[in-house]
């Protein structure tokens, strides 16, 4: 089963969510994950980062509130609410997840050793908050650096305490109304130096004030929000549904998660807190030197340079590598130890990108490097592939005829159980009357003793089990191919069954996705070029190893003729076949494929093509053994299967034996 698959079904079957690796971005609208197609063939970082994606949304999908992110966009800067609130939000339901299901903190926890590396730390100390807050709260062993001292410097000791105890996503909302008033609150605190140390100075007039605005507008007070969907990621917005921890009621502020009183002092705002925001960062700040080139000076000290200076600086963090440790001291550099004015955060958040954006980011690039590669074999959309018992017809006669014509079966039937035994043991058996001299008998010849032979006894078991892959593309329905390729099946399964080998019977197509028309269309030729496969793979079950071969069977064969053929993507068809015969015990594993040899895929021929061959290749490293069967003038079957022959109407149980002879090295 290919590895994306495995992914799908696990998340369905472990969230109920469902996901579906199709198109070129990653985004998910509140119900379904979308990934980019990827080829099968991928790096352990992109596996990396689909596991922890995938977990990632599911945990927005499950515990974040939609309404909360319509009462954010109507507000008074927006951007930067959204921004805050997503980072807290990233970590909540991280640590809800990693609560809920074994695995998941694993992870999470992979995910950002591999993204949250010593260049993107040094960016931001929003992105080296959201790196240790996964530490501090969500208890992962993250590689990369120890900024809680930092953090707590310029956030306050509480923050990592505050983000624990979050509990939904209006806890988050208020929390980052919380930073951005203390943001304000310091540019105001800094206005005021700045004109107190102007007025010492005897310069008179007063610097003019920065721009601090954050407030909301009226219709944009917190309301609370019990909606089911992804929260602030890329998203689509229409989703509904009630997934949010009962009690998230509009909370005024008083709950300790931050003062957002709304009665508008000032101009149109959000008024001032109570109190002072807590400034007690000044006092602990870290053993280093501030850059001067960053805009900000010790208590607003001294001008400012808008170069970047090198300075030393000593560091605490826990760092694996000396080139880890210089990069995040010179991020330190950027800080000092006490609180952001509005305007250095609004530059943090404008470095910021959350772990969704990033993850999402690598997976659309890794999508775009297998398009320009054209080796590389891609899905379009693989969430509509189906198996699907076939329906039993309500007669067996339709079988019966197909049995009437095969000729020669019961001569057939009582030798290819040989062709398929399996050697699995040998052994000497002594006192015989024939064969090679056994030494240690002789002695006894003396004694009128005739049995002083010996004889090798080599036993063989029907240890083998055989898959039959039916072609049931369009061009099968021509000059009554199919009806020569169940003629085959039914001449192996009458022999098999007597020997006792287990045996699968399975049909493949390829249909039109539903509901993708319209992305088709609006493809260029060359987009279109670059996918092996656009359409939906089906799997028709006729047999499967562990049914008996019974009237149910039969009959199910019998409504071969009812079923639709359209296109044929081979090399996923017998990758499906693999997937099944693989997990038998039997020693031997051989998937015959019966067709015509034309692969008939709507994307990239060229593609759909090596792609078949690679498949049979590697199945064949793996010890599954895969044999063509030509159907009509199947030439071609040669060209992907090795070890191929043909089904010819005269005399059909005869060649067959032959043939298997020959390829199964059988004297």
């Amino acid at each position: 089963m290919q590895v994306f698959e495995k992914i799908a079904q696990t998340m369905a079957r472990r969230y109920d969510i469902d996901v579906r690796f199709a198109g070129n971005e990653a985004s998910t609208d509140g119900k379904t994950i979308y990934l980019p197609a990827l080829p099968e063939t991928i790096d352990e970082r992109i596996m990396t980062l689909t596991r922890g994606y995938c977990d990632h949304e599911t945990g927005h999908i499950k515990h974040s509130s939609f309404t909360i992110l319509h009462e954010i966009l109507k507000m008074k800067n927006a951007g930067a609410i959204k921004d805050l609130t997503n980072l807290f939000e990233d970590i909540r339901i991280e640590k809800i997840m990693t609560g809920e299901y074994a695995g998941t903190k694993d992870n999470f926890t992979e995910m950002v050793n591999v993204l949250f590396q010593p260049p993107l730390l040094e960016k931001s100390i929003l992105t080296r908050m959201a790196y240790e807050a996964r530490r501090q709260v969500c208890g992962m062993n993250l590689k990369n650096g120890n900024f809680k001292t930092e953090i707590e410097a310029v956030f306050g000791e509480a923050i990592f305490d505050k983000i624990s105890k979050l509990e939904n996503s209006q806890d988050a909302l208020n929390l980052a109304l919380e930073v951005l008033e203390t943001a304000a609150e310091e540019t105001r605190k800094e206005q005021e130096r700045a004109k107190k140390k102007a007025e010492a100075k005897g310069k008179g007039g007063e610097p003019q004030e920065q721009n601090i605005d954050i407030d909301i507008d009226e219709g944009g007070k917190e309301k609370g929000g019990e909606t089911e969907s992804d929260l602030f990621d890329d998203t689509d917005t229409d989703g509904e549904g009630d997934t949010e921890k009962d009690g998230e009621d509009e909370k005024d502020g008083a709950d300790g998660k931050g003062d957002t009183d709304t009665d508008g002092e000032g101009e149109g705002g959000l008024g001032s807190p109570d109190d002072d925001t807590e400034e007690g960062s000044e006092g602990d700040e870290p053993d280093t030197d501030l850059d001067p080139g960053d805009g900000r000076g010790k208590d607003g000290e001294g001008k400012t340079d808008a170069s970047d200076t090198d300075a030393d600086t000593d560091s605490d963090s826990d760092l694996e590598s000396e080139a880890q440790k210089n990069a995040i001291e010179k991020a330190h550099r950027s800080q000092g130890g006490k609180p952001l004015t509005a305007e250095e955060l609004s530059e943090e958040l404008d470095k910021y990108k959350d772990i969704g954006d990033l993850a999402k980011g690598e997976l659309e690039e890794a999508h775009m490097k297998a398009m320009e590669n054209m080796n590389s074999y891609m899905i379009l959309d693989a969430s509509q592939d189906k198996e699907e018992k076939v329906r039993p017809a309500e007669q067996i006669w339709g079988f019966n005829e197909i049995k009437k014509k095969l000729a020669g079966m019961n001569v057939m039937r009582a030798k290819v159980g040989t062709l398929f035994q399996t050697r699995v043991a040998s052994r000497w058996q002594n006192d015989r009357e024939q064969g090679k001299v056994n030494g240690r008998s002789l002695p006894r010849v003396e004694t009128g003793y005739k049995n002083v032979f010996r004889e090798k006894y080599v036993s063989r078991d029907t240890d083998t089990a055989i898959t039959f892959l039916v072609d049931f593309s369009g061009s099968m329905s021509g000059g009554a191919r199919i009806h020569q390729a169940m003629r085959a099946v039914v001449l192996f399964l009458e022999t098999l069954n007597s020997a006792k080998i287990k045996s699968e019977v399975l049909g493949y197509t390829a249909e039109e996705l539903y509901g993708r028309g319209e992305l088709l269309k609006e493809m260029s030729h060359g987009e279109y070029q670059q996918y092996g496969r656009v359409e939906k793979l089906i799997t028709y079950v006729f047999k499967e190893f562990n049914e008996p071969y019974n009237t149910t069977v039969k009959k199910r064969i019998a409504n071969y003729r009812t079923l639709p053929m359209s296109e044929n993507c081979d090399g996923d068809s017998v990758l499906v076949a693999y997937s099944r015969i693989i997990k038998r015990r039997e020693k031997r594993k051989i998937i015959f494929v019966l067709t015509d040899g034309a692969v008939s895929n709507r994307g990239n021929h060229r593609k759909g093509v090596a792609f078949l061959k690679k498949v049979v290749k590697e199945i064949n490293k793996a010890g599954v053994e895969t044999i063509g069967v030509g159907i009509g003038e199947a030439i071609a079957v040669k060209e992907f299967y090795p070890r191929s022959m043909y089904v010819q109407t005269e005399n059909l149980a005869e060649t067959m034996f032959a043939q298997l002879k020959e390829i199964l090295k059988i004297k």
